[in-house]
């Protein structure tokens, strides 16, 4: 013997007027202290409660589009942009995914990496480019060098300035540190 709930005569008002005020499946099947199955199910066996739910989201969907339609004629930005992506399919990202060939002339003795792919995809084809490169004796390709100076040490002074706290003062003459081993290709 199934003990199974039924709705009550009511049911399908109640359930278009909570449906038109935004309440959601799960909140309409609370609102009769039942399960959402057992709505699902009474919706699934009533044509009229499933009408009645249906009619409710329609309304709430026409009460929102046309709140919405306001705020945008009425200059809210947002909203417009909302409408015109709901509605009519605008994508203002369609820029962004838009590809662009530009031809840029490179100097045949300039090294080009194009999508390197994986490090043993790259060496092989920065390999095979540079040889390339260098079988063309004369146009050799450039080297490019630059030249760092190592940082000038600055040697601890024996006393810190007047003015700074002491709780500044880090280091003290014992425990200040020996002047670092540059190791650059200076």
């Amino acid at each position: 013997m199934s003990h199974k709930k039924h709705p009550p005569a009511n049911a399908a008002v109640e359930i278009r007027s909570l449906a038109a005020d935004g309440s959601t499946y799960v909140g309409i099947a609370k609102h009769f202290k039942v399960a959402k199955e057992t709505l699902n199910r009474w919706l699934e066996e009533d044509i009229d409660l499933a009408e009645a739910f249906e009619q409710g989201k329609d309304e709430e969907r026409y009460k929102l589009h046309n709140a919405l339609s306001r705020k945008a004629l009425g200059g809210d930005i947002v909203a417009a942009m909302f409408l015109l992506k709901c509605r009519h399919g605008y994508d203002d990202k369609a820029a962004q995914h838009t590809n662009v060939n530009v031809g840029v002339s490179v100097a045949p003795s300039v090294l080009v990496m194009h999508s390197h792919g994986s490090d043993e995809g790259w060496e092989a084809r920065s390999v095979a480019q540079q040889r390339d490169l260098v079988a063309n004796a004369a146009n050799p390709p450039k080297q490019i060098e630059a030249t760092i100076e190592p940082p000038a040490y600055v040697p601890f002074v024996e006393s810190a300035p007047a003015w700074m706290p002491a709780h500044l003062i880090k280091a003290t003459p014992q425990t200040a540190p020996e002047a670092p081993e540059w190791r650059g290709n200076a």
